[in-house]
């Protein structure tokens, strides 16, 4: 198969995948990108040292039809958060041979997380397949605290002629944690409805333990220097419930999301009023 022939058919595929499940081509195409560097990333000596988490996890966990994302998410685990070796991991990554034509390169960092102690980078770089030029984005961090542990997570291929593979990845526990701690400190503020749809999600399809998820709820808010957050949820939760603003947020993000389309805000409002009521209880 030539070229041109090769890049008409993996377009068709995305299409195809797109529209059978009710996403955006483009969306697709940059988590089929992804996928082939995790892959890379699953045969490398850093494999234990990147720890998935975000929405590519949460995507991997419940289908790219439920939970779309346009980025990577990774916690670094025994490697200092350095930029020249960061950028020397990520190119031995990319220089592992796989048969798909994919080549990733011009990676550029910029800091992000400056209120947090440890910081972190947003790694910006490009996945090429002949013609085609995606850009992918990488969000990196170190210092967060996952309770009790990371999990080995298998990752399956979109279009199914690819191998399956293995990589670590958060414990739905340290995940709702994170979505919890994030949604009441930030209150009627937040601007971020992906993480109220992501709870809801998950109670609604997964299973987690809730003695595992008091833990990883203390220890990030302990983290994240908010351990009084749980005395100060039911105000918050009852200015959150009563916000328009938050509310205008949610109708605009089920609009652009089918999967969200029937989801009303007061089922938001009732899956975090489960959890957070769990949490409280003796």
């Amino acid at each position: 198969m030539n070229r041109t022939k090769e890049v008409m058919s993996i377009k068709a595929k995305i299409n195809n995948y797109a529209k059978s499940n009710n996403v955006t081509s483009q969306t697709v195409l940059q988590n089929f990108m992804f996928e082939r560097f995790l892959e890379r990333l699953s045969k490398s000596k850093y494999q234990d040292k990147f720890i998935i988490k975000g929405g590519i996890l949460i995507s991997n966990m419940v289908g790219l039809d439920t939970r779309s994302t346009m980025d990577l998410d990774i916690t670094l685990r025994n490697l200092p958060l350095d930029e020249e070796l960061i950028l020397q991991a990520l190119k031995q990554i990319s220089r592992i041979h796989l048969d798909d034509d994919i080549t990733f390169s011009d990676f550029h960092f910029s800091p992000i997380r400056p209120e947090d102690e440890y910081g972190g980078f947003r790694i910006r770089f490009s996945a090429t397949y002949f013609s085609i030029v995606t850009p992918l984005s990488i969000d990196l961090s170190t210092g967060d605290k996952i309770t009790p542990r990371p999990l080995v997570y298998k990752f399956s291929p979109l279009f199914g002629t690819e191998n399956s593979f293995t990589l670590w990845g958060y414990n739905i526990e340290t995940i709702l944690a994170e979505k919890l701690q994030t949604i009441i400190s930030r209150g009627v503020a937040s601007t971020r409805p992906r993480d109220f749809y992501d709870v809801y999600i998950l109670t609604k399809e997964k299973q987690f333990d809730i003695k595992k998820l008091k833990s990883a709820f203390t220890e990030t808010c302990k983290h994240r220097g908010t351990e009084n957050l749980i005395k100060e949820s039911d105000n918050r939760m009852a200015e959150i419930a009563q916000s328009k603003a938050l509310h205008t947020i949610w109708l605009k993000y089920a609009k652009q999301f089918s999967y969200a389309k029937d989801i009303l805000y007061e089922d938001l409002m009732k899956s975090l009023k489960i959890l957070l009521d769990a949490l409280v209880a003796k």
